[in-house]
């Protein structure tokens, strides 16, 4: 246990987090503040607050910016404590929470459409993390399966009806 730890409860992964952003967005000029660490999924997912018009520069078409940040984040987290289990994740104006919250809402419906048709539904192409959701979310329900359709970073996801499923 660190010092600051000891100290202030502080985290030390999670306070070099927080000086590493500092620094990239002081340089990138974008006045970002911080919420608290938290845990999703088993990940510390650090929301960052920013209220300024180019928001959609921060975070990216589907995200890929802020992935792309939280990505050399963790790899520069990882080297420097030599360890390869940190996994921050970073959101911004709870961007991620809520399309997470719109994808579990799709993968709901696309399951209810195949539980009462019976009928295959394709949802459109998504990325790995878009896809992990839907994934989970519909492995919960019986009788219904998904698979992963395509090549490359998007792929469709198949749900299908299946009485043998458990």
């Amino acid at each position: 246990m660190s010092f600051l730890h000891k100290l202030f409860g502080i985290d030390e992964v999670e306070a070099k987090s927080k000086k590493m952003l500092k620094e990239i967005f002081s340089l990138l000029e974008f006045d970002v503040k911080f919420s608290s660490f938290d845990e999703h999924n088993g990940k510390k997912r650090l929301n960052l607050i920013y209220n300024k018009d180019d928001v959609n520069v921060l975070v990216g078409k589907n995200g890929k910016n802020i992935m792309a940040l939280e990505n050399l984040l963790n790899i520069i987290l990882n080297k420097k404590f030599d360890r390869k289990d940190i996994q921050i994740m970073l959101d911004v104006n709870d961007y991620r929470k809520n399309k997470e919250l719109f994808l579990k809402d799709i993968a709901l419906k696309a399951g209810e459409e195949v539980l009462k048709t019976k009928k295959n539904v394709v949802l459109r192409p998504l990325n790995a993390y878009e896809r992990k959701i839907v994934h989970t979310t519909l492995k919960k329900i019986k009788n219904v399966r998904t698979k992963s359709l395509g090549n490359g970073d998007l792929k469709k996801i198949l749900v299908t009806y299946n009485e043998d499923v458990k």
